[in-house]
């Protein structure tokens, strides 16, 4: 029997989707969209509350019949690749610097003071 869906809840991932894309497309980089006033305003007021809703429906709609099992898949799906490629960026900057990625500092409104990695 196949499982039955929610219409409305469906309907809600996916406006809580579009706006996840709407906040990832308010770029900073190389053109600083957070400059234009409505840019600015829509950027944050989307980041209010775009990822909880998305993270509280897709915990909704998400069914799990062993932990234990599905824990282990992630581990192996996600956590050692993790591992690998972290330990491989963490050796390239320590033989290479700064330089091995195109990292540095940002100064616009929404990263004030972080340092990021372009990869």
């Amino acid at each position: 029997m196949p499982k039955k869906r929610i219409v409305e809840v469906d309907i809600l991932h996916g406006i809580a989707a579009i706006f996840l894309i709407i906040d990832h497309s308010i770029i900073t980089t190389p053109i600083n969209l957070l400059i234009i006033p409505w840019c600015k305003e829509l950027s944050e007021f989307i980041a209010t509350f775009d990822m909880p809703l998305f993270f509280l429906i897709s915990g909704f709609v998400y069914v799990c019949n062993d932990y234990s099992i599905h824990m282990r898949k992630k581990v192996y799906r996600i956590g050692i690749p993790y591992l690998v490629f972290g330990a491989g960026s963490v050796l390239l900057h320590s033989v290479a610097g700064g330089f091995s990625a195109g990292g540095g500092y940002v100064d616009t409104p929404r990263h004030k003071g972080y340092a990021v990695i372009r990869w």
